[in-house]
Order: structure tokens, then C-alpha cells, then sequence
């Protein structure tokens, strides 16, 4: 039977420091990673709602825009917070009446919302111009400080 035999002793392997270095070494890089993994997390997010609100007061503005270029009168209450639209129906040939509001934190339309849920409005004016109307308006979503003004000036293209 042979006898084993220990060679090397004290020669092989990694000294408790070259772990202890290895693994600060490693905490340090998977920190790291972890940060920057964060920020973008948070800036996809961000980028997220901005998409949201820009939909939104693109949608908004489609909505004013399509309507008001059909009018054939513009009505602007005395608080600028609502505009009335008079138009003919295309099928029936009848002089009908759009009404946006600004109520609360939503806009409707003919006491429809014409925005989600997850959107407020914040601030919308409307002044009357002489063959059109300047609308102001701020759009903020829910639980974020997100928020986009828009400012635009649509001509009615009908007269009565």
C-alpha cells in the first residue's frame, strides 16, 4: 500500500486577502451595474410619460381642430372655458352644436370626456378671434409631475 504524500502545502489555492480583494472588487462593479440599471429604468419611465402626454395633446388638439375647421359659427363663453360649434351634419344637412368644456380637470365634449382617465387638465383657454380661436392648454399625468403646455391658433375654413 503507498503512502500519500502532501506536496506543495502553503503553494496552492488563493490567499484569504486575494478573496477578500476579489470580492469587494465584484460588490463594487454589481453596484455599479445596479445604479445604472436604475437611472435607466427611471429614464425609460420618463420617456414613457412623455409619450403619454404628447398622444394626449395630440389627440386633444385633432379633436378641437377637426371641429372647429368644419364651423360655421364660434361661440366663446365670457370665462373662456368653453366653445360652442356650430356645424352642418354632413348627412342630414342640419346646423348641429359641438360644446367642449373644461370642467375640473377633464374636457368634454358634448359632456362626453374626450381624454383617459389618467390625464388631468390642468389649464384650458379658450379666446375667440375674429375667424378663429387660440386655444391654451396644460396636460398633466396622474401621479407624475409630467406636464405639456400647448398653444395653437385653428381658423374655421365655413361661413354662414
Amino acid at each position: 500500500m503507498r503512502k500519500a504524500t502532501i506536496k506543495n502545502i502553503g503553494h496552492g489555492g488563493f490567499t484569504l486577502i486575494e478573496i477578500m480583494v476579489a470580492l469587494v472588487l465584484s460588490m463594487g462593479i454589481l453596484a455599479t451595474m445596479i445604479s445604472l440599471s436604475t437611472t435607466g429604468i427611471k429614464q425609460i419611465r420618463s420617456v414613457k410619460y412623455a409619450q403619454q402626454l404628447n398622444d394626449n395633446a395630440s389627440s386633444l388638439a385633432n379633436n378641437f381642430t377637426y371641429l372647429i375647421k368644419q364651423a360655421m359659427s364660434l361661440n366663446v363663453s365670457p370665462d373662456g372655458k368653453q366653445l360652442e360649434i356650430l356645424l352642418r351634419d354632413s348627412v342630414t344637412k342640419k346646423i348641429i352644436s359641438r360644446k367642449f368644456l373644461w370642467s375640473g380637470n377633464t374636457v368634454t365634449l358634448n359632456e362626453n370626456p374626450v381624454l383617459g382617465s389618467n390625464v388631468e387638465v390642468t389649464n384650458l383657454a379658450f379666446t375667440p378671434m375674429l375667424h378663429s380661436v387660440r386655444i391654451s392648454y396644460t396636460l398633466r399625468l396622474h401621479n407624475t409631475n409630467e406636464t405639456i403646455t400647448i398653444n395653437t391658433t385653428v381658423a374655421k375654413r365655413n361661413s354662414l
